[in-house]
């Protein structure tokens, strides 16, 4: 026989008693499949990398047709789900800070008049980036908003204001992750996959010790079966295979 053939000769005689062990162990097979198709589950249905609706507060202190403008074409992303209205910016960054919310918009006073002037006033979004992933989005799509969400406002004499670059400036301010790190999200993910596979294999080691003090075996003809007695010792059997000699029989 060639080293090729016993190779595959010997590979397919693991395969087989693994078959086998699957086979008798039902629960382990059931551990086998489960948790892969759980993971499947959860990363391609349960785990969203593009969210939406984020939790959102607005601090408006201008109560323009623009800054009106301005909020109805954010939420029109299906990014921004505003919340809260707070009335001071302490109660605003207290949202922040608590987790209520992802972002807070800040519209300051005169905006309006100012955008009008052609000042290119500035609104503050501050942002909980803790998650960048999840931001990440959002703040692409607030970015190509403001270039044309208040076209339809600016007619007439201020038809001028329209296009590039905006009328007004967006400042962005990060809380919490200002650098944008994801390997604050990886790693703690990655440290939970490790766990869920170690305790896995701690689950298959514990139900087969389980298994062998409860004597739980399954004997197969012709070979060892290894099991605790009655009086709580280790007992070793051997069943006799087909034409082996019986020495109680006398044959």
């Amino acid at each position: 026989m060639s080293p090729l053939a016993a190779s595959l000769r010997r590979f397919w005689g693991i395969v087989t008693k693994e078959l086998v062990q699957m086979r008798r162990d039902r629960l382990t097979f059931a551990m086998m499949i489960g948790i892969p198709l759980l993971q499947l589950t959860l990363f391609g249905f349960a785990i969203n990398n593009d969210p939406r609706h984020l939790a959102t507060a607005v601090l408006l202190a201008d109560q323009s047709t623009f800054a009106r403008s301005l909020i109805a074409g954010m939420q029109e992303t299906d990014y921004f789900h505003v919340l809260y209205h707070p009335t001071r910016e302490d109660e605003a960054r207290a949202l922040l800070r608590r987790g209520d919310v992802q972002f807070v918009l800040a519209v300051p006073e005169g905006f309006s008049r100012k955008l009008v002037r052609g000042n290119f006033p500035a609104v503050l979004l501050e942002i909980d980036a803790t998650d960048p992933a999840a931001a990440s989005n959002a703040l692409a799509a607030v970015n190509t908003l403001i270039l044309d969400v208040l076209n339809r406002d600016l007619q007439g004499t201020l038809q001028r204001l329209q296009g590039r670059p905006p009328p007004f400036e967006l400042r962005i301010h990060r809380h919490f992750n200002p650098e944008g790190l994801t390997r604050y999200n990886i790693v703690p993910g990655l440290m939970g996959v490790v766990l869920t596979i170690a305790c896995h294999a701690d689950g298959i080691l514990f139900l087969s010790a389980f298994y062998f003090a409860l004597g739980l075996h399954v004997s197969v003809p012709g070979h060892a079966r290894m099991g605790p007695d009655p009086g709580g010792a280790l007992a070793f059997d051997s069943l006799p295979a087909s034409g082996t000699r019986d020495p109680a029989k006398g044959v």
